[in-house]
């Protein structure tokens, strides 16, 4: 059931994932905008605002080729009508970059917690197999 942790929490927590989540997206949206901007990408909010959740989903495909394949060139096809296409391809090479970077900064805090997760896994798991025997 989906729908099991939610109901679980219940409808204030899920109210504050989902505020959360929005604030999230609208930082990534306007952070991306104020990058385009200061890296001389003249890209409309609003265009930056219809096109990068598309480009979001896309990149989330897993094909690709060498970090090349559909999310580029859906950078390129949203927005070379105002920034040339290999201007948009340098931009997007930049943004994926630091990107990867903000997502590995967000997460190092909780590495010690999911590598003791994995190690209780892996010890409950040993103790269930030797039970077996």
């Amino acid at each position: 059931d989906l729908l099991a942790p939610w109901r679980r929490a219940g409808a204030g927590a899920a109210l504050i994932s989902v505020l959360g989540r929005g604030v999230n997206v609208a930082l990534i949206l306007g952070m991306t905008w104020l990058g385009a901007r200061a890296f001389g990408l003249g890209i409309p909010a609003s265009a930056m605002a219809t096109y990068l959740p598309i480009i979001l989903l896309v990149s989330a495909l897993p094909v690709n080729i060498a970090g090349l394949g559909p999310a580029t060139a859906v950078w390129v096809l949203a927005f070379e009508r105002w920034v040339p296409g290999e201007r948009v391809v340098a931009f997007q090479f930049l943004w994926q970059l630091a990107f990867g970077l903000g997502v590995v900064v967000r997460g190092l805090p909780f590495v010690r917690k999911v590598i003791a997760e994995i190690d209780e896994g892996r010890a409950g798991a040993a103790a269930r197999r030797s039970e077996r025997r």
